[in-house]
């Protein structure tokens, strides 16, 4: 990976920074990081695999 790109870190900072404003704004309750980041096999390429348990169903 280039010294540039993303890695599992960021991507974990990120959602904990945006945690309490995705709580408030779509009722999510948890959140993880799943997939090549987290086994470390990242590409330039790869996506970001997140799943996502919410309060209720919200439509936005």
């Amino acid at each position: 990976m280039e010294s540039d790109s993303i890695n599992k870190d960021d991507i974990i900072a990120f959602l904990k920074a945006h945690k309490e404003e995705m709580r408030q704004k779509y009722g999510v309750k948890k959140i993880g990081l799943f997939g090549s980041y987290v086994r470390g096999e990242a590409k330039e390429d790869s996506d970001v695999d997140i799943a996502v348990e919410m309060d209720e169903l919200h439509i936005f």
